[in-house]
């Protein structure tokens, strides 16, 4: 060729007309190198825009031989320049193809250079987290157990699996330069500092490729068949157990640490920094990176065992918060499975009261509440029940007192109130077998009053719809007659509290009690005349009788359907009104035989 120029031009020619052997030529030919090297940025466009699904399809030669030529360019190209252009050309988030195939040269390209590879590894790496980030969400199935198998199929999640094969290739060379398993070989301090700084790169980027969309698909092993993403995340945690040798200092900074960082705080010469940046190593990432490790067993050399699942237990707590409130129905299962493996590490009465400052205790608690009430799918409903029933459980007396003051405020669902009064009833109960034991003193007399305070409110006054509080007031009740008759000799000195009881909790209740039922009897006569007016053929607007349920009405219900719900409402206060009427009892008791006595 005469000139540079002219290069360019005939190469452009060779593609406008596809003529691709004539194209291989003259990169084969030798003597074309200078001018190739030289002219890289204007030939590494031309030769990518020729890379897409059309090509692809119609003109495999060519976009075969593309592929190859980039990757010739790459070979004789400087590689600081020839790296700028492809990753400029390799930002494509709608175009799989282009993006994978030059990831090959990009890969020479870092190769190629080593010693100067720091920045030039990030950008690249920035470039990958970028595209991953980009791919579409696989859809939320509510699949539960076998169904599982079938979230292979979604069109997003094979997309993304065939994205993640060809990325965590790319990760490989650079994790094995940098093994904490390869023997070393040299101690030169400024050698060691870059290999170091390579290790912290990796690790977070590894962090990111954790995050969505491979959190949302279905990484669960039982014990025959793998999913392709469980084997992408097997890859991942592998390169990252190379390269972290403790994240355990990190997820708690990330969790609890008080210093905030700007985008200028140099974390590209201090790779530390990096994990401090959300947009750098998301907070999905590292939650299912502990998913990873805790719950599915995947390695755990970056969790030294001299941690203590008490000393992990706030950081489990804190990432499993973040998976159940990310939404998607696999996060949300991640996030109850990352709860229940921690809770279950921890021995029973083990966690202190102090450590319930945190306030991740709070929006755990609060989370796990929503996934209980509102989750459509029952398996999790049920499994967040049994989480906090364990939660409760593993807290020391102490700690277990300041549970049942600060939550049940915070709980809006009577259910849910109602399984922690009878957590509740059971801790007392356990409490009067070792009665002399001083931390059960929190659960008697002046301490125990605290409690009735928190617990025993009418919600509202006596004009609110018990119906929707009936739960938990069942279980109030009960635990007022279980000690009624376990505690005869007041040794908890409970009925100290029999007047407050009496003016705050039974009479509220009791007025309660019949403004509800006179309110539920009066609709089922409303109900009964509207059902006969329809049969002597009267013309109504809509239902005179609404049926409502938590609070909201419940549209398309046919007579027998509205009935039943009024009749279980009835029942339910027939039974609030029984146990009532024997707690009124024993407390007019009390007080008869303590009036007797001060006489």
């Amino acid at each position: 060729m005469e000139n540079s120029s002219d290069l360019v031009q005939v190469i452009s020619k060779c593609i406008e007309n596809c003529e691709t052997n004539k194209l291989s030529s003259i990169f084969e030919d030798a003597g074309n190198n200078e001018s190739i090297a030289s002219n890289c940025w204007d030939i590494i466009p031309i030769l990518c825009a020729k890379l897409d699904q059309e090509t692809y399809d119609k003109l495999p030669a060519m976009f075969q031989s593309c592929d190859k030529l980039l990757n010739k360019v790459a070979e004789i190209s400087c590689p600081e320049e020839a790296l700028l252009e492809l990753i400029e050309q390799a930002d494509c988030p709608d175009n799989d193809l282009r993006f994978l195939a030059l990831l090959k040269p990009i890969h020479r390209l870092l190769i190629r250079m080593p010693e100067k590879r720091g920045r030039s590894l990030v950008w690249c790496l920035n470039l990958v987290a970028s595209h991953i980030s980009a791919l579409p969400e696989p859809s939320s199935y509510t699949l539960e157990n076998s169904e599982r198998v079938l979230l292979d199929l979604d069109p997003a999640t094979c997309r993304a699996v065939d994205v993640y094969n060809s990325i965590t290739p790319f990760f490989e060379p650079f994790v094995e330069e940098v093994s904490l398993f390869k023997p070393v070989v040299s101690v030169d301090k400024p050698i060691l500092a870059q290999q170091i700084y390579q290790r912290y790169v990796l690790s977070a980027f590894l962090i990111h490729l954790l995050e969505k969309p491979l959190l949302l698909m279905d990484l669960e092993y039982d014990g025959k068949t793998k999913s392709k993403s469980r084997c992408v995340a097997e890859k991942i945690v592998e390169y990252f157990d190379n390269v972290m040798p403790d994240i355990v200092p990190i997820l708690f900074e990330r969790c609890f640490g008080k210093q905030k960082l700007s985008n200028d705080d140099g974390w590209d010469t201090d790779p530390v920094k990096m994990f401090q940046f959300e947009e750098k190593v998301p907070i999905l990432g590292l939650s299912n990176l502990l998913y990873l490790i805790l719950v599915e067993g995947l390695s755990r050399k970056s969790i030294p065992y001299v941690y203590s699942p008490n000393y992990l237990f706030p950081v489990a707590l804190h990432l499993s918060t973040e998976l159940l409130l990310a939404g998607h129905d696999l996060s949300v299962w991640k996030g109850l499975q990352l709860a229940h493996s921690s809770i279950s590490l921890v021995p029973q009465s083990s966690i202190s009261y102090t450590m319930l400052d945190l306030p991740i205790h709070k929006n755990f608690c609060t989370s796990l509440e929503k996934i209980v009430v509102y989750c459509n799918i029952e398996t999790y409903r049920k499994k967040g029940i049994r989480i906090l029933q364990n939660y409760v459980m593993i807290m020391d007396l102490k700690a277990r007192y300041q549970v049942f003051i600060n939550l049940f405020p915070l709980l809006e669902h009577s259910g849910v109130k109602g399984v922690l009064v009878t957590m509740l009833k059971d801790t007392i109960r356990m409490t009067m077998s070792d009665i002399h034991n001083p931390t059960t003193k929190l659960y008697r007399s002046k301490s125990l009053l605290k409690l009735i305070e928190v617990y025993c409110v009418v919600p509202n006054g006596p004009e609110v719809d018990l119906m929707d509080h009936s739960d938990h007031i069942i279980s109030l009740l009960n635990l007022l007659w279980y000690l009624a008759l376990a505690d005869r000799s007041d040794l908890l000195g409970l009925w100290e509290h029999a007047p407050y009881l009496d003016r705050y909790f039974i009479h509220p209740l009791k007025d309660g009690l019949k403004l509800s039922r006179a309110h539920y009897e009066l609709k089922i006569h409303q109900l009964e005349e509207e059902k006969m007016n329809q049969t002597l053929g009267k013309k109504i607007k809509g239902d005179i009788v609404s049926v409502s349920v938590q609070g909201e009405t419940v549209p398309d219900l046919s007579y027998d359907e509205k009935k039943q719900i009024l009749n279980v409402a009835l029942n339910k206060f027939s039974i609030m009104e029984s146990l009532l009427s024997s707690i009124r009892e024993e407390v007019e008791s009390r007080f008869a035989s303590r009036h007797s006595t001060d006489s």
